[in-house]
């Protein structure tokens, strides 16, 4: 169903647009740049897998949404100590969303 919406908003899967299923820590394992990234889990350590894989490849001026900072604490706890060890991100609130921004 994902891949359906991808590919109606012009963004079919291929090369730019992969998707995996598993288990974050069984399938992230990014070998390239990353410029946007949204990740949605809820739990504290799935947010860690996917912010130290993914940040590490983040382009700067990157973007990594987190679609559940602002409704699970498990989410809000990994992110918030995400940024605490790394500064080169920013904090941006949006309405119901935040994002981390690679400087």
């Amino acid at each position: 169903m994902f891949a359906t919406t991808l590919q109606r908003y012009g963004y079919p899967i291929g090369e730019r647009v992969q998707l995996h299923r598993g288990l974050f820590q069984d399938t992230l394992h990014p070998t390239g740049p990353v410029a946007l990234a949204h990740i949605d889990c809820d739990w504290y350590e799935p947010v860690k897998v996917c912010l130290r894989r993914i940040g590490e490849h983040l382009s700067p001026g990157g973007l990594m949404v987190l679609d559940d900072y602002m409704d699970y604490g498990g989410c809000r706890t990994a992110t918030d100590r995400y940024l605490a060890e790394h500064p080169e991100y920013r904090l941006l609130r949006f309405a119901s969303n935040v994002a981390l921004r690679r400087s």
